[in-house]
C-alpha cells in the first residue's frame, strides 16, 4: 500500500491466525498419547474385561443349573405345577400308561360320574344329562341293536392263554345304523394302531391300519338306551300275543 505500509500475508488478523496455529500445534503435541498412558489405557480396557467376565460368571452361577443338577431334576422332577403342561409323547406312571395307580382300592363314591374323551381335543369331561340341555326330542321306537352280533375273543395283543373277551365289531355297529356318537370313525388319515411303546401293530407281518370313514371303537355307554328301546319293542310284541 501507499506511505511504505506493506499489509501482512494473512491480511490485518495475520498475526493473530499464527498465534491460533502455533496453539493448535502445541495442542495436537500434548493430546498424542505416551507409551506410559498407552500402557495405562490397555490395563484399564483388561480389567474392565475382567469385571464383566467376573459380572457374568457370578450370573450365570447365581441363576443356572449344572449339567449333574439338570439331569437330577430331568430324572426326578418332583412337583411340577405349571398352569398348563404339554407332553409330545407318551405320559406314563411307574413305567406304564398314564393312570391312578391306587384307584383300584378306593371306594366308589356317591360322587362318580361316567367319563369321555373328546375325539378332536382328548379333553376327559362328563355330560349333563338333564332335560333342560337336550332339545329335539323324539322317542326312540327300536333300533338294529339286536341285529348286532355279540363275540367272545381276544385282541391280537392278548395273551392267548388268557380269557376271552365280549366284544361287539365296530364296523358291524356302523353298518347297523349307529352314526359316530355310538362308533366313532377315523376321520383325518389312515389310523395306525400302535401298542404301548409307540411301535405299530402287525397281524401276520403287516401294520394293522383302520382306513378313514371307517369305525374303529365303540362306545358301548351308548349303546344302552337303543337296548332299552329294542327291549321296550320285544315287550310290546309279546303283549299284543297275550305272552
Amino acid at each position: 500500500m501507499g506511505n511504505g505500509y506493506a499489509s501482512p500475508a494473512l491480511g490485518e488478523l495475520g498475526w493473530l491466525v499464527e498465534q491460533l496455529q502455533q496453539i493448535q500445534v502445541r495442542l495436537a503435541e500434548l493430546e498424542t498419547p505416551t507409551g506410559t498412558s498407552m500402557n495405562s489405557l490397555v490395563a484399564q480396557v483388561q480389567q474392565a474385561i475382567a469385571n464383566i467376565n467376573t459380572t457374568v460368571n457370578a450370573a450365570i452361577s447365581a441363576n443356572s443349573y449344572t449339567k449333574s443338577q439338570i439331569d437330577t431334576k430331568i430324572g426326578s422332577p418332583g412337583l411340577i405345577a405349571p398352569t398348563d403342561v404339554a407332553a409330545s409323547g407318551q405320559v406314563s406312571s411307574n413305567g406304564g400308561p398314564f393312570k391312578s395307580q391306587p384307584s383300584y382300592a378306593y371306594a366308589v363314591a356317591t360322587s362318580y360320574k361316567g367319563a369321555w374323551i373328546d375325539g378332536v381335543t382328548y379333553q376327559i369331561g362328563y355330560s349333563a344329562s338333564s332335560e333342560r340341555v337336550k332339545t329335539d326330542l323324539q322317542p326312540m321306537r327300536g333300533s338294529r341293536i339286536l341285529d348286532l352280533t355279540p363275540y367272545w375273543g381276544r385282541y391280537v395283543w392278548d395273551d392267548p392263554t388268557s380269557p376271552p373277551k365280549a366284544f361287539l365289531l365296530a364296523r358291524e355297529v356302523q353298518d347297523a345304523g349307529f352314526g359316530p356318537d355310538v362308533a366313532p370313525v377315523v376321520e383325518d388319515a389312515p389310523l395306525v394302531m400302535r401298542d404301548s411303546h409307540g411301535d405299530p401293530i402287525q397281524v401276520d407281518g403287516r401294520d394293522v391300519v383302520i382306513p378313514v370313514g371307517e369305525a374303529y371303537t365303540i362306545n358301548y355307554g351308548q349303546l344302552v338306551v337303543p337296548l332299552i328301546a329294542a327291549v321296550q319293542a320285544l315287550a310290546a310284541r309279546l303283549d299284543v300275543a297275550g305272552l
